[in-house]
């Protein structure tokens, strides 16, 4: 009887799965001639259709009966010999993810690539130093290491990587390196970089069988045909890949005027798989709620959900609607709320002055201030300039 009940509730939960599958199928939508598809559900089907680079020596090992890093080598030695049956390009591939500014894309794929590795009976080692004490190059850590899967976020500008210009970096005629102690023999090797800044995170791609390398930002980078290089699996000096490596870029559109980036040309077009993706109020609204988003902001953003959707600059010095504005504005509204909770006015009862609102009991807040501080995070549509006023009116109501 209880196997019956655990086939059951086993077939519900995949029929649920369907359902919320096909759902977000149908949110698939087309603007002017481009196919535009939910983040997840686009991250989702890079990982499917890219399955067989994640698991090509993997399978290829288990089929054989030998460890993973040792068919690996084996198919580079018969390379080398001028045995082309293998190419070192085919254990990389790669997928663009180009979408609108702070819609969430790194922040949604992660968590939804860990989970994916896990029902495929993998084990995700996401790259975290928390700590400057911590090493900085990291190994697999699961009883069966070969199953593990590294899942390395790299930023391809800002603080994480202060000088692509160059790469691989070099100092005197010689690549600088990371000296870096084996934990079993206590020896030293030398582990050549791209540049000194994250000799950690692309060391680490030596250790682990499988990874996916997730690069934010990249055409934003002065050196991109470089990333593009390694987006394509193509060999560059200092840099290696795991035996089998998924590479997602995430990346801003170039072509909606809302973003200052370099282009590619049509070699980098061509050469990977590319998703234009948004993200929607009704599946964003899971992720804020585990986040515990202001309420106002969420039930505001269901009421207007095309004004945070569907991204348009409004040419005023201003901010335009974004998942990521929303999401600041509801820790600043918390903010605002608290400095306010204990504060009385000098109004006391007088609900005809309309520059405040009473919140709970005899607490006040400036609506004025409400309007303002709506605009300086999140902005205003272009087809909605007066969206200050519009949550004011919804948040006091």
């Amino acid at each position: 009887m209880l196997n019956n009940q655990d086939s059951i509730s086993k077939l519900l939960k995949e029929q649920q799965k369907e359902k919320q599958y096909q759902l977000m199928v149908d949110k698939i939508i087309e603007r002017d001639g481009v196919i535009y598809t939910p983040i997840q559900l686009a991250v989702e089907t890079a990982l499917e259709t890219k399955r067989d680079t994640l698991f090509y020596f993997l399978d290829k090992a288990k089929k054989e009966n030998k460890p993973v890093m040792t068919v690996f080598k084996e198919a580079m030695v018969q390379t080398h010999s001028n045995n082309l049956s293998y190419k070192p390009t085919l254990n990389v591939s790669s997928t663009k993810f180009i979408g609108g500014n702070g819609i969430g894309k790194t922040e949604i794929a992660i968590p939804f690539i860990c989970n994916w590795l896990k029902q495929q009976g993998l084990n995700p080692i996401v790259y975290k130093i928390y700590d400057k004490k911590d090493e900085a190059v990291i190994y697999p850590t699961s009883e069966n290491p070969e199953k593990d899967v590294l899942v390395l976020y790299v930023s391809c500008v800002g603080l994480e990587a202060p000088s692509i210009v160059g790469m691989p970096l070099k100092e005197e005629g010689k690549r600088k390196i990371l000296n870096e102690q084996l934990k079993d023999t206590g020896e030293y090797r030398s582990v050549s970089t791209i540049q000194f800044s994250e000799v950690g995170k692309f060391a680490s791609l030596n250790n682990f069988a499988q990874s996916i390398l997730i690069l934010d930002e990249i055409n934003r980078s002065p050196e991109l045909s470089i990333f593009n290089a390694i987006l394509n699996g193509e060999p560059i000096e200092g840099f290696s890949f795991s035996p089998s490596t998924l590479i997602f870029s995430m990346q801003n559109s170039e072509s909606d005027g809302l973003n200052d980036v370099n282009y590619a040309d049509g070699a980098a077009k061509t050469k990977t798989q590319t998703f234009h993706i948004y993200q929607t109020v009704e599946d964003w609204k899971h992720y804020a709620f585990k986040k515990q988003i202001h309420p106002a902001v969420i039930g505001f953003m269901e009421n207007v959900p095309k004004l945070f959707e569907i991204q348009k600059d409004n040419f005023k010095e201003l901010a335009y609607p974004t998942f990521r504005g929303a999401t600041n504005f509801s820790k600043d509204l918390y903010a605002l709320e608290e400095k306010y909770a204990n504060k009385k006015t000098l109004l006391g009862n007088n609900q005809q002055n309309l520059s405040f609102k009473m919140l709970q009991g005899k607490n006040y807040i400036p609506m004025n201030l409400v309007k303002a501080l709506f605009q300086a995070r999140v902005g205003v549509h272009a087809d909605q300039m007066d969206l200050p006023m519009l949550f004011t009116k919804y948040y006091t109501d």
